[in-house]
């Protein structure tokens, strides 16, 4: 009877063990597209959110995007905030190149310095139109004192295409949490010089791509995209 129990005690610990581990290892986004393919570059405001954690390598993304082929913004990892842009890192390991061959088409830095809640950092990306982008924080290429450039995509880019706005958590611990994370005052590039920029708001036909949407709060899908978690 001791050693019926001992085992049917192994196995529920066992068992709840597993549970915990698989519900806590998890990547959750709210993401929304734009329907129409037209654009050279987004811009938009992200406000910090409160109230925050991302502890055993969890990670809070806050980033824009063009198509699925360049990503950049803010991110929250180890109780510090960083700039990244990412044009094709993902898109060269997959063919099979090491992380040091790759590493042109990746640049992140934590900030030095840091911001508060409810401050807003301007993120801004432009497609040049032939496959090079830049990347401005706040108005500026000029990161941490350093001019990151002109950056290079790994594969061949149209010069539009359609952008995105999206909150990301890598929660690893089950302890991922933050509030009233926004994106506002999102402008989609109309037009290759940069003279036009379109809002974009509750008319903007756009397309949805969540995953573990329950995960957060969504305050409003955009105008501004807000949420908790």
């Amino acid at each position: 009877m001791k050693k019926t129990l001992l085992v049917l005690l192994v196995f529920i610990a066992s068992l709840s063990a597993s549970l915990s581990a698989s519900a806590a290892n998890r990547d959750s986004w709210i993401k929304w597209y734009t329907q129409s393919s037209t654009y050279s570059g987004i811009v938009g405001e992200l406000i910090v959110p409160s109230n925050v954690n991302a502890t055993n390598s969890s990670v809070l993304n806050f980033q824009l995007g063009l198509g699925d082929y360049v990503e950049g913004g803010i991110s929250y990892t180890a109780g510090k905030y960083k700039a990244f842009i990412n044009t094709g890192f993902h898109a060269c390991k997959n063919t099979g190149k090491s992380d040091s061959e790759c590493a042109p088409y990746w640049r992140s830095e934590f900030l030095n310095v840091q911001p508060s809640p409810g401050e807003k950092i301007t993120v801004k990306i432009v497609n040049n139109g032939n496959s090079t982008f830049d990347f401005y924080v706040n108005g500026s290429r000029v990161i941490n004192g350093a001019d990151w450039g002109t950056r290079k995509h790994f594969l061949t880019i149209p010069a539009t295409t359609q952008v995105k706005q999206m909150h990301i958590t890598t929660d690893t611990d089950g302890k991922t949490h933050y509030s009233n994370a926004s994106w506002q005052n999102v402008k989609m590039r109309a037009n290759a010089s940069g003279s036009t920029y379109t809002d974009w708001n509750s008319s903007t036909p756009v397309i949805a791509a969540h995953q573990n949407q329950s995960d957060f709060i969504i305050h409003s899908k955009y105008d501004p995209l807000k949420t908790s978690r």
